[in-house]
């Protein structure tokens, strides 16, 4: 699977919670940024394949053309689809954002 295709679901998951009230809805996906977050990441950078058996990046390709760049856009969204109070993805984000400078 793809980094982008996996964490996408965090905002969709996030604001189905946020609309049904049903806070429940979020903690799939938040363990999802929790397995991502603690991985091993180049300057903040992510190989853009993850497994889905092992939650384990796969190969060690990392672009922010197709398959990457949405990886990196969906951190600073979760940031503000929060009200701009989770911290983890903007600090994700912010590390990113060194690594590509």
């Amino acid at each position: 699977s793809s980094l982008a295709e996996v964490t996408t679901l965090v905002l969709e998951f996030n604001y189905l919670a946020h609309l049904t009230g049903r806070h429940e809805f979020a903690l799939p996906a938040q363990r999802v940024m929790d397995a991502v977050d603690a991985l091993h990441k180049a300057d903040g950078l992510a190989p853009i394949y993850i497994s889905p058996k092992t939650g384990k990046f796969s190969g060690s390709r990392i672009t922010l053309g197709a398959r990457g760049d949405s990886y990196y856009e969906y951190l600073l969204k979760e940031w503000v689809q929060s009200g701009h109070t989770a911290l983890r993805p903007l600090r994700m984000y912010q590390q990113s954002i060194t690594g590509i400078q």
